[in-house]
This record gives C-alpha cells, structure tokens and sequence, in this order.
C-alpha cells in the first residue's frame, strides 16, 4: 500500500502556533499518510527551523528527514 505525503508550509508563522498546527496535525493525519513535509524556510532565522528538528515530539513520529535539496524543508516520517 502506498501512503500518501502531506504538506505544509510554516513559513512566517510564529514558533508555538506553528508547532500546535504540526501537532495537531500529526495527531489528526489518517493512518494512510506516512509523510508530513514541512516546509520552514531558513532565511529569515533558524526558530521555526529549530523547532521542527529538535522540539518537535509525537509518538507518530519515527524519523525526520533534512532536505539535501532545500534546506529549509523537513520531513517527518510517520508510524501508523
């Protein structure tokens, strides 16, 4: 079964909404998502960056993935 990819993008968003707005949506995303991208942006400070990469917990959560591409996108992997 492939599972879908999610997207998001936090880009000016203050640090503890946005990480609200990733929690609640690893907590409410189906069983058949295996992939939230989340796209922070780098150029305008590291906060939103930092937090999704260091502070950002979830049981849902089984890896992250730095981007080699853009380094200001992170993707969490995701357990059913």
């Amino acid at each position: 079964m492939n599972k879908k990819v999610l997207k998001i993008d936090i880009h000016g968003m203050e640090r503890q909404a946005a990480k609200h707005k990733l929690e609640n949506l690893i907590r409410t995303a189906p069983k058949d998502v295996g992939e939230i991208v989340v796209v922070h942006g780098y150029n305008s400070g590291t906060a939103l960056l930092e937090m999704v990469r260091g502070e950002l917990r979830h049981s849902r959560i089984s890896d992250k993935m730095i981007s080699v591409v853009n380094p200001g996108i992170t993707t969490l992997f995701l357990r059913d």
